[in-house]
């Protein structure tokens, strides 16, 4: 609750650009209130979140936010506990091409199967035309992922900066 009471206090804030939130412990209640601000705040193009406890719901909640923003640019979520599930909800969101230029989901659990739906939302007949810069550091990026990204470096033509770990290659 303290979390979202929190998050909540930089809503009111017109001028909030930039949000870096490290170690809070929040969870997955004040993910749903961090995706709020995101769709909300016309002002807010940056936001990070570094080992706070988001987990897979709050992965969640963070997508729906993201796919809702008119603003944000940089979305950088790393060490929140994320999971696969969460890849795909933010893969969605990637799809709908929101204003986002540069994601970083640095050692979050996404897996193979995640890594390969984030990348399959950049690549594709319909994909996502804002996004210049992915980084997938210690995510679980494999095999899977790597035919994906063949695939998606096929068709996009935005992506610009590309950071992986391959880890399962």
């Amino acid at each position: 609750a303290g979390g979202c009471t929190l998050v909540k206090s930089f809503a009111a804030m017109s001028t909030l650009t930039e949000l870096r939130i490290d170690s809070c412990g929040f969870g997955a209640e004040s993910a749903v209130c961090f995706g709020d601000l995101i769709r909300s705040n016309p002002s807010l193009t940056v936001l990070e979140t570094v080992n706070c406890d988001l987990g897979p719901k709050g992965g969640e909640a963070l997508a729906d936010g993201l796919g809702g923003s008119l603003a944000l640019k940089e979305f950088h979520v790393r060490r929140c506990r994320l999971a696969a599930g969460s890849a795909s909800a933010i893969a969605n969101a990637l799809a709908g091409n929101p204003p986002l230029v540069q994601l970083d989901l640095s050692s979050e659990d996404l897996g193979e199967a995640g890594c390969a739906e984030i990348l399959s939302a950049l690549g594709g007949s319909v994909h996502n035309t804002t996004l210049r810069s992915l980084r997938l550091w210690n995510c679980g990026f494999g095999d899977e992922a790597a035919t994906g990204l063949k695939s998606t470096l096929e068709t996009n033509t935005t992506l610009a900066v590309l950071s992986l770990s391959c880890e399962n290659v």
